[in-house]
């Protein structure tokens, strides 16, 4: 979690964007990709709302993982 904080104000601060313009002008991309139906779990996690609530980040997180791991090759 901490770590993820760092990269992501090391990221604003490298860009010049904060974290909502980088989400505003990747939103249109996103919603193409989400559509495609290939990243349900991804989709979920960015669009679920969570507010940042480290509880549910982290089982947002380990639910990509362990789907991830169970997806056929």
């Amino acid at each position: 979690m901490v770590r993820h904080e760092v990269v992501g104000r090391r990221a604003e601060r490298e860009s010049g964007q904060t974290e909502r313009q980088w989400q505003a002008a990747s939103g249109p991309c996103l919603r193409r990709l989400f559509a495609t139906g290939l990243y349900p779990a991804v989709a979920h996690l960015v669009t679920g709302g969570n507010d940042h609530d480290p509880a549910a980040m982290f089982a947002a997180g380990l639910n990509i993982t362990l789907t991830g791991l169970a997806a056929p090759a």
